[in-house]
């Protein structure tokens, strides 16, 4: 159990979705801060923009709440 918002992330990378969404993603990425419960979901075209959206998303995170990331644990789901 985390004590403050950002010491334990969640994060889920989910795709190949069967049909594109309007703006052309079959992969998303999610974020899920374990204290405030707050998710942060990111749309993406190919599977290889994780690295890119997480970037950005950390960027973001980190300047809002004035606190660095302690733990990222992050799983990969992929379609069958």
């Amino acid at each position: 159990m985390s004590m403050r918002v950002l010491d334990y992330i969640h994060s889920n990378v989910w795709g190949l979705a069967p049909v594109k969404s309007l703006g052309g993603a079959r992969y998303y990425v999610t974020f899920l801060d374990d204290f405030s419960r707050k998710v942060w979901v990111y749309f993406m075209k190919e599977r290889s923009e994780v690295f890119t959206e997480f970037k950005k998303w950390k960027a973001e995170v980190q300047n809002l709440m004035g606190r660095k990331i302690k733990i990222l644990r992050m799983e990969i789901r992929r379609r069958i």
